[in-house]
């Protein structure tokens, strides 16, 4: 494995490491800088992809021997310019923000408004997030979701019923860790 092989590998296993390590946290990522976010990732995305084909289509490199051996280079291309942009962006996206909101952040409750809620309580594809809710102050780009909630709760939520959030609030957006559904009807 040739040097530029072991450094694309570390580029982008970091990238991975980083997405993975921020998947699960419960963090709605700030307005003001989640266009910004997404677009850095995937600027930071484009010249990895493009140094990917490069050695995949490179004799002698460990990512051509690897998809050749599988007789499948086209679904490496695939792989590469789906994926690496894929992993980038969401790496720099939520990655970021998480790491930067665990230096600084300060205790608050913030209280949101039900937009929408998802049509189950488990979906597919969200394996560390049920009972999902969608909240009208939280209008990033990407994802104004916010999950955790008890079965319960969810199933009594409606469109325009009121909850506060508990938790850490910073510059980089609001991660909670617990919730309170309020009651009118009292």
């Amino acid at each position: 494995m040739t040097l530029s092989d072991k450094l694309l590998h570390a580029i982008i296993g970091s990238l991975l490491v980083i997405f993975i390590a921020t998947y699960p946290v419960k963090m709605v990522v700030s307005g003001e800088i989640s266009n910004l976010l997404l677009w850095v990732g995937l600027i930071i995305s484009i010249p990895i992809t493009v140094w990917a084909l490069v050695r995949l289509f490179t004799d002698g490199s460990s990512a051509r021997k690897h998809f050749i051996s599988k007789n499948s280079v086209w679904f490496g291309v695939f792989a590469f310019t789906i994926g690496i942009p894929m992993t980038a962006t969401m790496a720099v996206y939520k990655g970021f923000p998480v790491f930067g909101h665990l230096f600084y952040s300060e205790p608050a409750m913030v209280e949101v408004t039900v937009e929408r809620k998802r049509s189950r309580f488990h979906v597919r594809g969200y394996v560390f997030c049920e009972g999902i809710f969608y909240a009208k102050e939280f209008k990033s780009s990407f994802d104004n979701s916010i999950c955790g909630l008890e079965k319960s709760d969810w199933y009594n939520l409606r469109v325009g019923d009121k909850v506060t959030l508990i938790g850490n609030s910073s510059s980089f957006g609001f991660m909670y860790s617990d919730y309170k559904i309020h009651d009118f009807k009292d």
